[in-house]
């Protein structure tokens, strides 16, 4: 498998994990939670689209927070595109993507930035270290 497929399944992966968490698909119990907490570093930070900088404590618990919030949303999904390897280094890889998402009749997007580190226990390979993401354009 290359690189850029390898990245790109996690990428989908994580996100798809994410979206059934937030229709509640997978029981919101620790276990189940796990498959988000345990792709993310320790030191993860993430920069949301409104520019706040979220580190792994605080990103952890709001996302555990919101277990089931699109259950009811009428043809809630993400879903990735253009996924595109920046830098490949021997220890991570820094990728760019956009990821869409649909909730009921709104749509909207959001231009990424992923450092991922290699890591052979992880089920793609590799563990999310940084996550910046930028609002797109509305379609």
């Amino acid at each position: 498998m290359s690189i850029v497929d390898q990245c790109e399944r996690e990428i989908v992966r994580f996100h798809k994990v994410f979206a059934d968490w937030l229709r509640g698909d997978i029981p919101d119990t620790d276990e189940a939670f796990e498959a988000f907490r345990g792709s993310l570093s320790r030191d993860f930070v993430m920069v949301v689209p409104q520019g706040r900088l979220l580190r792994y404590p605080e990103l952890i618990r709001a996302v555990r927070d919101v277990h089931g919030q699109r259950a009811d949303t009428e043809n809630y999904r993400i879903w990735i595109e253009d996924v595109e390897v920046q830098v490949d280094h021997e220890d991570a890889i820094m990728a760019t993507y956009e990821e869409w998402e649909v909730a009921g009749s709104e749509r909207q997007g959001r231009l990424s930035s992923a450092l991922l580190v290699f890591d052979d226990t992880m089920p793609e390979g590799l563990q999310w270290r940084h996550l910046h993401e930028t609002w797109l354009p509305q379609p």
